[in-house]
């Protein structure tokens, strides 16, 4: 990914995915506008926001099925404590 540009990957990414900036920027935790306008080329990002955007299309930032089975069990567990 080195000599890729990655906004066009991170745009591919969401499009494969199907995955919309609005959803992105909220799990990374920055501004709709602040990624939109970077993707379009309008502005630049610091180094936190790009680790970031890294890590989301890595997949750090989604929760899978097998984490949310195991937090409902552990739930579910803690309610028969009581």
């Amino acid at each position: 990914m080195e000599n890729l540009d990655l906004r066009e990957v991170v745009k591919k990414y969401l499009k494969s995915n199907g995955m919309s900036t609005r959803f992105t920027a909220k799990k990374i935790g920055i501004s709709h506008t602040s990624l939109q306008c970077w993707l379009n080329n309008q502005r630049e990002l610091n180094a936190n926001c790009i680790t970031k955007i890294k890590q989301f299309i890595s997949g750090d930032y989604i929760t899978t099925a097998d984490a949310i089975a195991k937090d409902m069990i552990g739930q579910m567990e803690g309610e028969n404590e009581l």
